[in-house]
Formats: C-alpha cells, structure tokens, sequence
C-alpha cells in the first residue's frame, strides 16, 4: 500500500489501528448478536407503545402530553439491558469506519462521501456507557439525561439513526475499493 506515499499523523495512526485488529472478528461477531438482541427489544418497544394506545392505564401514562410519549425508567433500564453492549460495539464500528475513510482517501484522493459520521468524543462515550452499565444493574441509576438523550422508540437506535447515510457511503467506497484491481496489488 504505501508504494512511496507520505502520510500524515491520523492516517498513520489510522493504518496502524487497521493493522493492530482495533475491531477484530470477535468484535464483529459480538456486533452481530448484540445487534439482534437490540433490535428484537427495539421492535418489542413500538409494539408496547401501539399496544399502549388501547390499554386504558398505560395509554394515560404514555400519551398524557399530546406533544410527546412519555417513558419510564424502565424503558431506560430495559434499553440499557438490550441495546448498552450493542451501542458500545456500534460506538467502536464508527470509529473504526472513520478508519477505513482515511486508507480509502489515500488510495483514492477524489473519494468524498457526502455525509459525514455522527460520532460522540472520548468523553461522551464514556459517559454513556458508564451510565448505561449502571442503569442496566439498578433502576435508580436510570435518572440520566444522557440515557434519555440516546434513546428513542424505534426499530433501530438513534445512534444508528444519525449514520446511516455515512456508512452508506463507506460500503459505496469499500464496494469501489474491493473491485479495483489498481488498489488490490500484492
């Protein structure tokens, strides 16, 4: 790959990340279960919230403020159950995609997706999945803004939501990478 080429610090650290297995098969394997485990929870969600409108109690509760549904720290707690080991592999994934960004620019400058990620800072995430970890053992935990500002009722967490359109345009790179016989030399 280098065939010559200077590269600044981030792709340097970039490739040294790729090379070191940063995200590794186990991680894409633990990416694979812990995704199937969010989302059949994500699915149950907004189906509890239809069921919510028929069910007397539970509907007053949920639908009291016309603007927006209300949930509970159960939600945040099951959630955090479900979806917290999932988002902290998905977290990992976005950086290791920003990764590839850089190896993909350098093998083809002209390469531009045209969304960029939505990635929380070091700090953020540790935040987040500190908070996850302990509202996932004790519901008194689940008091976070944090936790309240990640979730929402879907079928795919707001995280996801935010980079979709990146990644799409990463496997549009990666598809244009793995089928260029230029930029697949031993």
């Amino acid at each position: 790959m280098n065939s010559g080429k200077t590269f600044d610090t981030k792709t340097k650290v970039a490739i040294a990340k790729l090379s070191n297995g940063v995200f590794s098969e186990n991680d894409l394997v633990s990416l694979k279960s812990n995704s199937r485990a969010c989302w059949e929870h994500l699915g149950d969600t907004v189906k509890g919230a239809y069921c919510a409108i028929c069910d007397a109690r539970e509907g007053a509760f949920r639908f009291s403020r016309n603007d927006k549904i209300l949930i509970g720290y159960d939600d945040l707690r099951s959630n955090a159950k479900y979806c917290g080991k999932y988002q902290n592999i998905f977290m990992r994934f976005l950086s290791y995609t920003q990764d590839l960004y850089l190896i993909l620019k350098v093998m083809d400058p002209t390469f531009a997706p045209k969304h960029s990620p939505t990635i929380l800072t070091s700090i953020q995430t540790r935040v987040l999945v500190r908070q996850t970890a302990r509202c996932r053992k004790d519901p008194k935990f689940c008091q976070s803004e944090v936790l309240l500002k990640e979730f929402h009722i879907n079928f795919v967490t707001k995280l996801e939501e935010k980079n979709l359109l990146w990644l799409q345009d990463m496997a549009k790179g990666m598809i244009k990478y793995f089928h260029n016989p230029d930029w697949n030399d031993p």
